[in-house]
Protein backbone atom coordinates (compact mmCIF):
# COMPACT_ATOMS: atom_id res chain seq x y z
CA UNK A 1 0.00 0.00 0.00
CA UNK A 2 1.22 3.42 -1.06
CA UNK A 3 1.89 5.75 2.00
CA UNK A 4 0.80 8.91 -0.20
CA UNK A 5 -2.60 7.35 -0.79
CA UNK A 6 -3.94 9.85 2.01
CA UNK A 7 -2.43 12.96 0.18
CA UNK A 8 -4.36 12.13 -3.10
CA UNK A 9 -7.64 12.58 -1.00
CA UNK A 10 -8.07 8.57 -0.16
CA UNK A 11 -6.94 9.22 4.08
CA UNK A 12 -9.34 6.57 4.92
CA UNK A 13 -8.40 3.66 2.55
CA UNK A 14 -5.89 1.54 4.92
CA UNK A 15 -6.38 -1.78 4.64
CA UNK A 16 -5.58 -4.29 1.74
CA UNK A 17 -9.31 -5.12 0.79
CA UNK A 18 -10.06 -1.61 1.11
CA UNK A 19 -7.31 -0.40 -1.49
CA UNK A 20 -7.66 -3.25 -3.53
CA UNK A 21 -11.56 -2.63 -3.53
CA UNK A 22 -10.69 0.99 -4.53
CA UNK A 23 -8.36 0.20 -7.51
CA UNK A 24 -10.46 -2.03 -8.86
CA UNK A 25 -13.39 0.52 -9.32
CA UNK A 26 -10.90 3.44 -10.78
CA UNK A 27 -9.57 0.80 -12.64
CA UNK A 28 -13.15 -0.51 -14.21
CA UNK A 29 -14.17 3.51 -14.29
CA UNK A 30 -11.47 4.51 -16.49
CA UNK A 31 -10.89 1.64 -18.66
CA UNK A 32 -10.86 3.69 -21.66
CA UNK A 33 -7.72 5.42 -20.69
CA UNK A 34 -5.55 2.53 -21.11
CA UNK A 35 -2.42 2.53 -22.75
CA UNK A 36 -0.59 -0.75 -23.67
CA UNK A 37 2.90 -1.49 -24.63
CA UNK A 38 4.36 -4.74 -25.77
CA UNK A 39 7.83 -5.28 -24.99
CA UNK A 40 8.13 -8.72 -26.69
CA UNK A 41 5.47 -11.96 -27.84
CA UNK A 42 5.35 -13.01 -24.26
CA UNK A 43 4.82 -9.77 -22.38
CA UNK A 44 2.67 -6.89 -22.32
CA UNK A 45 2.33 -4.17 -20.49
CA UNK A 46 -0.59 -1.61 -19.13
CA UNK A 47 -0.69 1.42 -17.63
CA UNK A 48 -4.03 3.56 -16.39
CA UNK A 49 -4.26 6.96 -14.84
CA UNK A 50 -7.28 7.58 -12.88
CA UNK A 51 -8.00 11.76 -12.61
CA UNK A 52 -9.46 12.38 -8.94
CA UNK A 53 -9.23 16.03 -9.11
CA UNK A 54 -8.28 18.23 -12.22
CA UNK A 55 -4.58 17.87 -12.21
CA UNK A 56 -3.86 14.82 -9.73
CA UNK A 57 -4.75 10.72 -9.55
CA UNK A 58 -3.94 7.22 -8.97
CA UNK A 59 -1.23 5.41 -11.98
CA UNK A 60 -2.40 1.96 -11.96
CA UNK A 61 0.43 -0.50 -13.77
CA UNK A 62 0.57 -4.12 -14.92
CA UNK A 63 0.91 -6.84 -17.09
CA UNK A 64 -1.85 -8.69 -19.68
CA UNK A 65 -2.08 -12.18 -19.25
CA UNK A 66 -2.22 -13.33 -23.12
CA UNK A 67 -3.52 -16.80 -22.23
CA UNK A 68 -6.54 -15.65 -21.09
CA UNK A 69 -6.43 -12.04 -21.27
CA UNK A 70 -6.63 -10.82 -17.65
CA UNK A 71 -5.42 -7.64 -16.38
CA UNK A 72 -2.80 -8.28 -13.52
CA UNK A 73 -2.47 -5.01 -11.82
CA UNK A 74 1.22 -5.18 -10.14
CA UNK A 75 1.86 -1.66 -8.76
CA UNK A 76 0.15 1.86 -8.36
CA UNK A 77 0.79 5.49 -7.31
CA UNK A 78 -0.67 8.94 -7.30
CA UNK A 79 0.95 11.21 -9.69
CA UNK A 80 0.53 15.14 -10.28
CA UNK A 81 0.17 17.06 -13.69
CA UNK A 82 2.42 20.06 -13.39
CA UNK A 83 2.19 22.68 -16.42
CA UNK A 84 4.95 24.69 -15.18
CA UNK A 85 8.56 23.72 -16.17
CA UNK A 86 11.04 23.39 -13.31
CA UNK A 87 14.78 23.50 -14.91
CA UNK A 88 14.94 23.57 -18.33
CA UNK A 89 17.81 20.83 -18.25
CA UNK A 90 18.87 17.37 -19.35
CA UNK A 91 18.63 14.90 -16.58
CA UNK A 92 19.16 10.73 -16.76
CA UNK A 93 16.90 8.42 -16.41
CA UNK A 94 17.34 4.91 -14.88
CA UNK A 95 15.08 2.41 -14.48
CA UNK A 96 14.74 1.46 -10.78
CA UNK A 97 15.44 -2.59 -9.65
CA UNK A 98 12.11 -2.82 -7.58
CA UNK A 99 9.64 -2.08 -10.65
CA UNK A 100 9.65 -1.37 -14.28
CA UNK A 101 9.35 2.15 -12.40
CA UNK A 102 12.01 4.64 -13.90
CA UNK A 103 13.68 7.57 -11.92
CA UNK A 104 15.31 10.56 -13.23
CA UNK A 105 18.54 12.02 -11.75
CA UNK A 106 19.34 16.15 -11.89
CA UNK A 107 22.78 17.62 -11.57
CA UNK A 108 22.52 20.91 -11.25
CA UNK A 109 26.07 22.12 -11.18
CA UNK A 110 24.01 25.87 -11.02
CA UNK A 111 22.48 25.93 -7.97
CA UNK A 112 25.22 22.98 -7.08
CA UNK A 113 22.58 20.43 -6.29
CA UNK A 114 21.40 16.39 -7.32
CA UNK A 115 18.09 15.75 -7.68
CA UNK A 116 16.38 11.88 -7.92
CA UNK A 117 12.44 12.09 -8.78
CA UNK A 118 10.27 9.44 -9.99
CA UNK A 119 9.23 9.84 -13.37
CA UNK A 120 5.34 9.89 -13.89
CA UNK A 121 5.08 9.82 -17.10
CA UNK A 122 7.19 6.60 -17.90
CA UNK A 123 5.02 5.25 -20.51
CA UNK A 124 5.64 8.12 -22.75
CA UNK A 125 9.18 7.19 -21.91
CA UNK A 126 8.78 3.35 -23.11
CA UNK A 127 6.72 3.73 -26.01
CA UNK A 128 9.73 6.22 -27.90
CA UNK A 129 12.38 3.79 -26.33
CA UNK A 130 10.56 0.60 -28.25
CA UNK A 131 9.93 2.77 -31.40
CA UNK A 132 13.48 3.86 -31.63
CA UNK A 133 12.93 7.80 -30.81
CA UNK A 134 14.68 10.19 -28.96
CA UNK A 135 14.68 9.57 -25.11
CA UNK A 136 16.95 12.33 -24.44
CA UNK A 137 15.52 14.71 -21.63
CA UNK A 138 15.47 18.69 -21.97
CA UNK A 139 12.99 20.04 -19.35
CA UNK A 140 11.53 18.40 -15.93
CA UNK A 141 8.20 19.64 -14.81
CA UNK A 142 8.69 18.46 -10.80
CA UNK A 143 5.84 17.85 -8.66
CA UNK A 144 5.43 15.99 -5.11
CA UNK A 145 3.64 14.39 -2.49
CA UNK A 146 3.38 15.67 1.25
CA UNK A 147 1.29 13.94 3.98
CA UNK A 148 2.22 16.20 6.65
CA UNK A 149 3.26 20.15 5.94
CA UNK A 150 3.52 23.62 7.90
CA UNK A 151 2.87 26.87 6.67
CA UNK A 152 5.21 29.46 8.20
CA UNK A 153 5.73 33.26 8.29
CA UNK A 154 8.13 34.52 5.57
CA UNK A 155 11.09 36.86 6.49
CA UNK A 156 10.66 40.37 7.45
CA UNK A 157 12.27 41.97 4.43
CA UNK A 158 10.32 39.49 2.27
CA UNK A 159 6.58 39.55 3.89
CA UNK A 160 3.05 40.99 1.90
CA UNK A 161 1.14 43.44 3.66
CA UNK A 162 -1.15 44.10 1.76
CA UNK A 163 -3.83 42.46 -0.47
CA UNK A 164 -2.44 44.67 -3.02
CA UNK A 165 1.28 43.33 -2.47
CA UNK A 166 -0.16 39.99 -2.93
CA UNK A 167 -1.46 40.78 -6.25
CA UNK A 168 1.61 42.43 -7.30
CA UNK A 169 3.45 38.78 -6.28
CA UNK A 170 0.98 36.88 -7.76
CA UNK A 171 1.67 38.31 -11.22
CA UNK A 172 5.33 38.63 -10.83
CA UNK A 173 5.12 34.88 -10.25
CA UNK A 174 2.80 34.15 -13.40
CA UNK A 175 5.33 35.91 -15.55
CA UNK A 176 8.30 34.35 -14.33
CA UNK A 177 6.58 31.20 -15.36
CA UNK A 178 5.52 31.99 -18.49
CA UNK A 179 9.14 33.34 -19.34
CA UNK A 180 10.95 30.45 -17.66
CA UNK A 181 10.52 27.93 -20.82
CA UNK A 182 11.91 30.48 -23.33
CA UNK A 183 14.81 30.70 -20.73
CA UNK A 184 18.17 28.96 -21.84
CA UNK A 185 21.51 28.35 -19.25
CA UNK A 186 24.74 27.95 -19.89
CA UNK A 187 25.80 25.96 -16.91
CA UNK A 188 29.58 26.48 -17.70
CA UNK A 189 29.40 30.01 -17.47
CA UNK A 190 29.04 32.51 -14.80
CA UNK A 191 25.09 33.98 -14.20
CA UNK A 192 25.59 37.36 -15.28
CA UNK A 193 22.80 38.85 -12.78
CA UNK A 194 24.74 37.16 -9.71
CA UNK A 195 27.14 40.07 -9.28
CA UNK A 196 28.31 38.75 -5.86
CA UNK A 197 32.04 37.47 -5.84
CA UNK A 198 32.35 33.71 -4.72
CA UNK A 199 35.75 33.24 -5.20
CA UNK A 200 37.86 31.39 -1.64
CA UNK A 201 34.19 30.67 -1.05
CA UNK A 202 35.32 26.98 -0.20
CA UNK A 203 38.57 27.93 1.80
CA UNK A 204 38.15 26.77 5.02
CA UNK A 205 38.45 30.94 6.68
CA UNK A 206 35.33 31.45 4.63
CA UNK A 207 33.82 28.18 5.92
CA UNK A 208 34.80 28.89 9.67
CA UNK A 209 33.90 32.49 9.40
CA UNK A 210 29.86 31.38 7.92
CA UNK A 211 29.75 28.73 10.53
CA UNK A 212 30.75 31.91 13.46
CA UNK A 213 28.14 34.04 12.16
CA UNK A 214 25.53 31.26 11.89
CA UNK A 215 26.12 30.50 15.49
CA UNK A 216 26.06 33.94 16.96
CA UNK A 217 23.10 34.90 15.17
CA UNK A 218 21.07 31.69 16.28
CA UNK A 219 21.56 32.91 19.69
CA UNK A 220 19.08 35.70 19.17
CA UNK A 221 17.16 34.48 16.69
CA UNK A 222 15.01 32.04 15.49
CA UNK A 223 16.28 29.09 12.48
CA UNK A 224 13.81 30.18 10.06
CA UNK A 225 14.92 33.95 9.97
CA UNK A 226 18.41 33.09 8.78
CA UNK A 227 17.68 30.07 6.61
CA UNK A 228 15.18 31.60 4.11
CA UNK A 229 15.01 28.01 2.02
CA UNK A 230 16.29 24.89 1.89
CA UNK A 231 16.13 21.55 -0.46
CA UNK A 232 17.56 18.61 1.06
CA UNK A 233 17.79 14.67 0.87
CA UNK A 234 15.96 13.30 4.03
CA UNK A 235 15.87 9.66 5.24
CA UNK A 236 16.90 6.79 3.59
CA UNK A 237 14.58 7.07 -0.12
CA UNK A 238 16.05 8.68 -2.80
CA UNK A 239 13.30 10.55 -3.76
CA UNK A 240 12.26 11.87 -0.05
CA UNK A 241 13.18 15.48 0.45
CA UNK A 242 12.90 18.29 3.09
CA UNK A 243 11.64 21.50 1.66
CA UNK A 244 11.19 24.84 2.83
CA UNK A 245 10.48 27.05 0.13
CA UNK A 246 8.30 30.42 -0.48
CA UNK A 247 4.71 29.44 -1.75
CA UNK A 248 3.97 31.25 -5.55
CA UNK A 249 0.46 29.77 -6.23
CA UNK A 250 -2.18 28.22 -4.19
CA UNK A 251 -5.05 25.51 -5.84
CA UNK A 252 -7.65 23.82 -3.67
CA UNK A 253 -9.10 20.61 -5.41
CA UNK A 254 -11.60 18.23 -4.22
CA UNK A 255 -11.57 14.64 -4.68
CA UNK A 256 -14.29 13.17 -6.97
CA UNK A 257 -14.58 9.91 -4.50
CA UNK A 258 -14.19 11.30 -1.24
CA UNK A 259 -14.83 14.95 -1.83
CA UNK A 260 -11.33 15.78 0.38
CA UNK A 261 -9.90 18.81 -0.26
CA UNK A 262 -6.75 19.02 -1.91
CA UNK A 263 -4.06 21.86 -1.63
CA UNK A 264 -1.82 21.98 -4.85
CA UNK A 265 0.96 24.61 -3.93
CA UNK A 266 3.30 26.12 -5.85
CA UNK A 267 6.86 26.30 -4.10
CA UNK A 268 10.02 27.82 -4.99
CA UNK A 269 12.93 25.99 -3.02
CA UNK A 270 16.83 26.66 -3.92
CA UNK A 271 15.04 28.66 -7.38
CA UNK A 272 13.50 25.77 -8.38
CA UNK A 273 9.29 26.13 -8.38
CA UNK A 274 7.14 22.94 -8.18
CA UNK A 275 4.03 21.84 -7.57
CA UNK A 276 3.15 20.26 -4.14
CA UNK A 277 -0.16 18.13 -3.09
CA UNK A 278 -1.15 17.87 0.25
CA UNK A 279 -4.55 16.70 1.96
CA UNK A 280 -5.79 20.19 3.74
CA UNK A 281 -6.11 17.53 7.31
CA UNK A 282 -2.48 17.17 6.80
CA UNK A 283 -1.37 20.50 6.85
CA UNK A 284 -1.38 22.99 9.56
CA UNK A 285 -1.58 26.74 9.05
CA UNK A 286 -3.35 28.51 6.30
CA UNK A 287 -1.31 28.75 3.17
CA UNK A 288 -1.19 32.35 1.56
CA UNK A 289 1.01 33.26 -1.25
CA UNK A 290 4.21 35.13 0.23
CA UNK A 291 4.11 32.70 3.31
CA UNK A 292 6.49 29.42 3.31
CA UNK A 293 5.83 25.73 3.35
CA UNK A 294 7.69 23.65 5.42
CA UNK A 295 7.55 19.83 4.74
CA UNK A 296 8.60 16.38 3.65
CA UNK A 297 7.90 15.50 0.03
CA UNK A 298 8.01 12.43 -2.27
CA UNK A 299 9.14 14.27 -5.61
CA UNK A 300 8.00 13.24 -9.03
CA UNK A 301 8.00 14.58 -12.30
CA UNK A 302 6.89 14.87 -16.46
CA UNK A 303 10.17 14.52 -18.28
CA UNK A 304 9.89 16.18 -21.48
CA UNK A 305 11.58 14.66 -24.19
CA UNK A 306 13.78 16.26 -27.03
CA UNK A 307 12.14 15.79 -30.70
CA UNK A 308 13.12 13.84 -33.12
CA UNK A 309 15.40 15.19 -36.01
CA UNK A 310 14.90 13.38 -39.67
Amino acid sequence: MHMYLRCAGFPNYRGRNEVKNLLEKLEHDNMDKMRAVSFNKDEMRWEIKAGVTPTMGICMMGTINKENGTYVREHYFPYINSEDMSLNLPCFIKRRIDYDTYSGVIDDSKRDISLIFRINNTFEYLDRFLKRKSVAAKAVYLSAWSSCGRIILPLADKGLQSNNDIKIQQKKFDDSFRNFENTEYNYNEPDPENTRDFSGFGSLSEELNMYSCAVLRMNKEDIYTIVESYFIPCGIECEVYSALGYILKIETHKNYYTNEIIYDLVLECNGIPFHVGINKCDLEGEPVVGRRFKGVVWMQGRVEFEKDSF
